[in-house]
């Protein structure tokens, strides 16, 4: 897919919810407007943003969620419970929905996998801060560079990564 909208057009049916049964490759966004995506067991690559609305829902099950592309910027909007989620292509950028809490229940990978090649992750909002709620046993964040982000569980350790401020439970 290039990009991946879900529309419950029929409020008393679930006829539009869409069950994984595969893996799942967008090029560039996914949009929950209204209705659930199931996740299952199976990855979800993303190269561009991720849209969630009140409306909608993603029932993450046992996936995992990556952001791909380091030649787009992806945007993370509204609250999401992602299961596993990854950002490890080198010099990739995620900007934040300012005010929104997302939730890893499983394992946060973040890892630019080197100094100058290093994932970026910001509030799309500068100086409002958004939060994220994982485990920090379940975190590994390294060669990173961080800003107007909250941790909600505990400290997590960012190796090899910067604190470009606004940041709070985070080890640097």
């Amino acid at each position: 897919f290039y990009d991946l909208v879900i529309n419950n057009t029929n409020a008393s049916a679930a006829t539009d919810d869409i069950i994984l049964a595969d893996a799942l490759d967008v090029n560039n966004d996914i949009t929950i407007t209204d209705g659930d995506m199931q996740g299952g067991g199976f990855d979800i690559n993303i190269a561009g943003s991720w849209s969630m609305a009140s409306t909608g829902t993603f029932t993450a099950q046992s996936s995992s969620v990556e952001f791909d592309d380091a030649s787009k910027v992806s945007t993370i909007s509204g609250n999401t419970a992602f299961y596993n989620l990854l950002i490890d292509t080198p010099s990739k950028r995620v900007d934040w929905e300012a005010g929104t809490t997302n939730t890893v229940t499983n394992a946060f990978t973040v890892d630019g996998q080197a100094l100058g090649t290093k994932v970026d992750l910001n509030s799309a909002t500068p100086d409002t801060q958004w939060t994220i709620n994982t485990p920090a046993a379940n975190a590994y964040v390294n060669y990173a560079d961080i800003q107007d982000s909250e941790s909600v569980e505990a400290s997590i350790n960012a190796y090899n990564s910067e604190d470009s401020g606004n940041n709070e439970n985070w080890i640097f």
